[in-house]
């Protein structure tokens, strides 16, 4: 139970007998109760003061958490600290919310946290889940330990590859990290598998198994062989895996919400057939948290249940040319070189980069790309092509650099060849979709970039006419042609970038706003976003009421603007920087960017010195901190096939490699907004991007 503020409280015995008391209330009466008692052990858990925070303040790695509902007196749910299962803060707040609060998904909510101290009695094993993690690493998470297990096996398999002496020690056994069961040995060459070799620790004695796991996967008939003539091809891994524990017969649906992606590996075992894949396998491979187990009930060959599981932690450490440490998902982070004020340079030219090598010859881009298969994948929508004309127009406008301009340019054109007039007004058709408000908006925001005089920009005033009409007699918008029915999911996002390229075109004197369907907009989104509120909607309208609140000062557009910042702050980690929530599968991630974009449209509204406008330029920082986290840089080029092709792009998230176009281009769209703000205010922290942004970025990477 927990004192909440305000509550009477007792004394620290009376805390523990009453704890006791309502124990025993849940255990069987009389004799079958006390042989329970005397079979078992005991552990006592106390909580420290509970204090009120935000999500952005959750920390599962040191507190215990109370979701309680603000509506119903009583509806409450909690979590403890690393439970079986829940390895990020934002599925420990699920947990406490939904499945132990059984909150309803709209429900207002606030949230304690606690501190979490456990007392188990003398001599009893425990599980070492739900309680704050230690304060010194775990032996297997010990870079002092397992570096160097990591280096010499890749100096191993360089002498073999390439005939070269060995630079490193011999193995010693006793150098294996306390509490290993396995030892797992995987080697890439030039960014491919080449094999992976495990074996029972029980079993490793010395440097000659250390070097016979290394021989067997450089000999791993299920990859190709491959031809190596310089050590910067050789990358070898560790995976480490300890804690071993029985699942029992699950079904393959049920034990994954036991598996923490990318610190937990699963093996399944029926008869003769068992199967294992380690986490950063399924981190290149992108797979889903709710694929890994069918992906090892595959490769254990196993057809039908029953399935008998067994659960082990796993630390994976990667050594290559570039240094040694622990992974995160398939990645070995690098430490941030760029200061605050060099880091929107960076990612800049990164970004920009990425996009320019993404962009096909008739101006669209690839879709997606997996770095460690090295496949491109075709499509992507109308949308998502005008955003990124849209978005390098910017650039070009912000850096007047000549191949940027040149990729806007083919965007732009493309566009321009698939609009279409019609008696409904002028939209672009190109493939299956339904022509919609989306990408008429983001063709209208990128020809507002051209300069002056430029002839295209008279095509402004018929696609602004467009977005005009969509506005209904009560402030809705009709997102699609022909005010078709869609999925009610589209108000989340096509409104205000409707809204943003309406702002735009008036500031550039390229269309006659209509302030009467302006002010029902604002009123019915304004109404929607407070009782229908959904994280789509944040961005878009902040970036559009700021826009218009520079086009004409209203103060109830800059209100809801920061309205929705200081809503937004509270999912900010304080730990990364990153912003949780349910608006991506597995979250922080790339999502992250988009809600920059609308802190960054804030802060340029906050143009006065002062905390507010402080802190939303901090968190803009810290979020561009995480972003980089999850871009994938220069220093990862020896772990990849093809670098050119995978420098630059933001990964998913944290457990997966795949990037997609769009993600580059809220990214780069984010690192604009900070940079225009900046120019703006003339602030001395501006970062410098110059127009030899790309060159260098190139130069760094090829």
């Amino acid at each position: 139970f927990w004192c909440f503020p305000g509550e009477e409280r007792w004394s620290a015995p009376e805390h523990v007998v009453l704890a006791a008391l309502l124990t025993a209330e849940r255990l069987p009466k009389g004799g079958e109760g006390r042989m329970l008692v005397d079979s078992s052990h005991i552990a006592v858990t106390f909580f420290s003061e509970l204090e009120e925070c935000t999500v952005g303040q959750l920390d599962n790695d040191r507190y215990g958490i109370v979701v309680g509902s603000r509506e119903r007196a009583g509806v409450m749910g909690g979590a403890l600290p690393r439970m079986p299962g829940i390895g990020t803060e934002f599925r420990q707040f699920r947990h406490a919310r939904i499945t132990n609060g059984k909150l309803l998904p709209f429900e207002p909510f606030v949230i304690h946290r606690h501190r979490v101290m456990k007392y188990v009695e003398p001599g009893a094993a425990w599980q070492p889940t739900g309680v704050p993690a230690p304060g010194a690493p775990l032996p297997c998470d010990d870079p002092a330990l397992c570096v160097p297990i990591a280096v010499r096996a890749r100096d191993i398999a360089i002498s073999h590859l390439l005939g070269v002496p060995e630079t490193t020690a011999p193995f010693s056994a006793e150098a294996l990290p306390q509490g290993a069961q396995f030892l797992f040995v995987t080697i890439s060459l030039w960014g491919k598998l080449r094999g992976c070799m495990g074996l029972d620790t029980a079993s490793v004695h010395g440097d000659a198994e250390l070097r016979g796991l290394v021989m067997h996967a450089l000999k791993d008939e299920r990859f190709e062989d491959i031809e190596v003539s310089s050590p910067d091809a050789v990358a070898a891994s560790i995976s480490l895996l300890s804690n071993g524990t029985n699942m029992g017969d699950v079904p393959p649906d049920d034990i994954i919400r036991y598996v923490i992606p990318g610190k937990q590996m699963l093996q399944v075992t029926q008869g003769e057939r068992s199967g294992l894949l380690l986490p950063f396998w399924a981190a290149r491979e992108n797979v889903s948290r709710e694929d890994y187990a069918r992906e090892v009930i595959d490769k254990a060959g196993i057809t039908r249940p029953p399935y008998f599981w067994q659960r082990f932690d796993c630390s994976t450490w990667l050594a290559d040319c570039e240094g040694a440490g622990q992974l995160e998902g398939a990645f070995r982070p690098l430490p941030q070189t760029c200061s605050d004020d060099e880091l929107p340079r960076h990612l800049a030219g990164l970004y920009l980069n990425y996009l320019l090598r993404h962009q096909q010859e008739d101006g669209s881009f690839f879709e997606s790309y997996e770095p460690f298969r090295n496949r491109l994948r075709q499509g992507g929508s109308l949308p998502r092509l005008a955003h990124a004309a849209w978005v390098l127009a910017r650039a070009t406008k912000t850096m007047a650099n000549p191949q940027i301009q040149a990729a806007a340019e083919r965007a732009i054109a493309l566009l321009l060849r698939h609009m279409k007039l019609s008696e409904q007004g002028v939209w672009l058709e190109m493939g299956q979709d339904l022509p919609s408000v989306s990408e008429v908006a983001f063709l209208t925001l990128a020809l507002c970039q051209l300069p002056k005089g430029d002839y295209r920009r008279s095509q402004v005033r018929g696609l602004a006419e467009t977005l005009w009409s969509a506005i209904g007699d009560y402030g809705y918008i009709f997102t699609h042609r022909g005010r078709a029915e869609v999925a009610d999911s589209f108000q989340n996002y096509f409104p205000g970038q409707a809204l943003l390229a309406l702002a735009e075109a008036t500031a550039a004197r390229l269309t006659d706003p209509d302030w009467q369907k302006l002010e029902r907009a604002f009123r019915y989104y304004r109404h929607r976003y407070r009782y229908l509120r959904d994280f789509g909607q944040a961005p878009w309208l902040m970036q559009a009421l700021s826009a218009w609140h520079r086009v004409r000062p209203n103060p109830e557009f800059s209100g809801l603007v920061f309205e929705i910042g200081e809503w937004l702050l509270q999912w900010q980690q304080e730990k990364s920087g990153a912003f949780i929530n349910d608006h991506q599968a597995e979250t922080p991630g790339y999502t992250t960017a988009l809600y920059l974009e609308g802190i960054g449209a804030a802060a340029r509204l906050a143009e006065f010195p002062g905390s507010r406008s402080e802190r939303y330029l901090d968190a803009h920082r810290r979020g561009l901190q995480f972003l980089n986290r999850i871009t994938i840089q220069p220093g990862h080029t020896p772990g990849l096939p093809n670098s050119d092709l995978a420098t630059g792009g933001i990964r998913m998230d944290l457990n997966s490699s795949i990037v997609r176009i769009d993600f580059v281009q809220h990214g780069l769209s984010a690192v604009l907004e900070l940079y225009e703000h900046c120019t703006a205010a003339g602030m001395h922290r501006r970062p410098n991007m110059e127009t030899d942004t790309i060159a260098e970025n190139t130069r760094a990477f090829s």
